[in-house]
């Protein structure tokens, strides 16, 4: 056994909730707003993201879809991963296409990055070019953050992205026998 927990990701198993905090609109997605810049004590809201992964990806997240930019919309079966990521040390997801997990991941691995010091992001995928989008994904979040958040990176290659001031990087590899040796 790995330790973690093993969570099937289909079409099939994605269910929509309605809650107090989340405001449904078309395609049964959520929408959370971020704080106006001019409101907000930006050391408050670092120490938030740091703390919290989910408060992260939901205030300030985004994608890019086929009508462009979107901000992340926080559907029950992403939120489901993300507590899952939370409670567990070790996750491993059978998923299908098309349901945002990359996007999701491009997201967790970008805070990991910014808001710990010495992580060592290693993104492993069938080849290292769908490791690289990841990357690419996460390269377009941090884009899009405000300033306030958003790290300089020193390094910024494909599948590679480094950020001297929190010491992290994260790299792309693709998934062979001896990916990830050295890191």
């Amino acid at each position: 056994s790995l330790g973690g927990l093993y969570c099937p990701i289909t079409l099939k198993n994605i269910i929509t909730k309605r809650g107090k905090e989340n405001l449904l609109i078309g395609n049964n997605m959520v929408l959370v707003q971020a704080p106006p810049n001019e409101t907000v004590d930006w050391d408050k809201e670092w120490l938030k993201c740091h703390l919290d992964p989910i408060y992260f990806i939901v205030t300030y997240g985004s994608y890019l879809d086929d009508t462009g930019f979107q901000r992340f919309k926080p559907l029950p079966h992403l939120l489901h991963v993300l507590k899952l990521f939370k409670e567990n040390r070790l996750l491993i997801l059978l998923k299908a296409r098309q349901v945002a997990v990359t996007w999701l991941f491009g997201h967790l691995i970008l805070w990991d990055g910014l808001f710990h010091q010495g992580a060592n992001v290693i993104v492993l995928s069938k080849s290292e070019l769908a490791a690289e989008k990841t990357i690419t994904y996460a390269k377009f979040i941090l884009r899009n953050l405000p300033s306030e958040l958003r790290l300089r990176p020193l390094r910024d290659q494909t599948g590679f992205i480094s950020f001297p001031s929190t010491d992290s990087e994260i790299h792309a590899l693709s998934s062979t026998p001896t990916s990830g040796i050295g890191f």
